[in-house]
């Protein structure tokens, strides 16, 4: 966790480890071989796969930043991409593990629209962390792995 200004609002960063991600190591693995068996004669299905791989990764590159009033959602490979919730209108997060997929975290709103986050460079303790901060700011947290 990691402090950080931004918005004249002091927000706490839930991270977790983005180098050590399974994910992140096969996508870098698809690359290095992409690089060491490049012919210009498979340009376009080298392209096809590693942006469809890249795609699949990114989805779970997810990660929170937590402020007194907001929480935001980030994403690593997909940096211009945010999305800011006032704590106020959030009714509840469901942190959700599943067996094959990244765990993630649902936000539910007020008015019971709900987007759910893959975060899968976060780790139990960082799941945990956040989970107790939220709670602290009197967001209704439900989740199975705590």
């Amino acid at each position: 966790m990691k402090t950080e200004e931004r918005d004249s609002e002091k927000y706490i960063k839930y991270t977790g480890n983005r180098l050590i991600n399974l994910n992140v190591i096969l996508f870098a693995g698809c690359l290095v071989y992409t690089i060491g068996t490049f012919t210009v004669d498979y340009l376009y299905v080298y392209i096809f796969f590693n942006v469809i791989f890249f795609g699949y990764v990114a989805v779970s590159a997810n990660y929170f930043m937590l402020s007194d009033n907001y929480l935001k959602v980030k994403n690593f490979l997909w940096f211009w991409k945010e999305k800011t919730y006032p704590l106020n209108d959030i009714k509840g997060i469901d942190i959700i593990r599943t067996r094959r997929s990244s765990t993630s975290a649902r936000i539910i709103q007020q008015d019971n629209t709900s987007k759910q986050y893959k975060a899968g460079s976060l780790r139990e303790k960082d799941w945990i962390n956040l989970y107790n901060d939220l709670a602290s700011r009197g967001v209704k947290v439900q989740s199975v792995i705590i």
